[in-house]
C-alpha cells in the first residue's frame, strides 16, 4: 500500500510510503495500491488519478502546436550538429595547437591530412543551416515532422 498526492488533474504530486514514512503521510494523501503506485511509476506524464472512478487511467498528451513543434524540431537540429562536430573536435585541437606553438609545416601537414574531414566538417555547418532554414519557414506539422525525419536519418557523406 501507498499513499499519493495528486494535482487537480490527476497528476501525482508526492507518494508515501508507510514503510518510509510511518505516520507521517499527509492527511490529504489518497491511499492506492503498490500496483497503481507501479503503473505511476512505470509510464510517468502518462497516467492520472481518475477521483471518480478511484482508478489510474491513461492520458494521452495533445500534440504540441505548430510552435511548440518547432522548438522541438530545432533542439533536435542542434543536438544532431552538435554530436556530429563533437565527433571531430579532436581535428580543430590539434590544428589550433599547431598553430598557436608557431608549427607552421606541422600545421600544414595536419590540413593536408584531415582535409577531408575538415569539408565534411563545412558540409555538416552547411546542411545544418538548411535545415534551419527549413524549420524557420515550415508552416505546417506535417513539413516539420519531414524535416525532423531529415534530422534524424542525416549521415554526412
Amino acid at each position: 500500500m501507498k499513499y499519493a498526492i495528486f494535482d487537480e488533474n490527476g497528476f501525482p504530486k508526492a507518494f508515501y510510503s508507510p514503510d518510509i514514512h510511518g505516520d507521517n503521510i499527509p492527511k490529504e494523501a489518497i491511499e492506492i495500491t503498490d500496483e497503481q503506485w507501479l503503473e505511476f511509476i512505470n509510464n510517468q506524464g502518462r497516467r492520472r488519478w481518475d477521483f471518480e472512478k478511484k482508478e489510474v487511467v491513461e492520458y494521452v498528451p495533445p500534440p504540441p502546436s505548430l510552435e511548440e513543434l518547432r522548438i522541438i524540431v530545432d533542439n533536435e537540429r542542434k543536438r544532431k550538429v552538435e554530436s556530429l562536430l563533437s565527433q571531430t573536435d579532436y581535428v580543430i585541437v590539434k590544428l589550433q595547437e599547431a598553430r598557436v606553438i608557431g608549427k607552421e609545416e606541422w600545421y600544414n601537414s595536419l590540413l593536408e591530412k584531415y582535409k577531408g574531414i575538415l569539408e565534411q566538417r563545412l558540409a555538416i555547418r552547411d546542411w545544418n543551416e538548411t535545415i534551419e532554414a527549413k524549420i524557420v519557414g515550415a508552416k505546417t506539422v506535417e513539413e516539420l515532422e519531414k524535416i525532423r525525419q531529415e534530422i534524424a536519418s542525416y549521415e554526412p557523406a
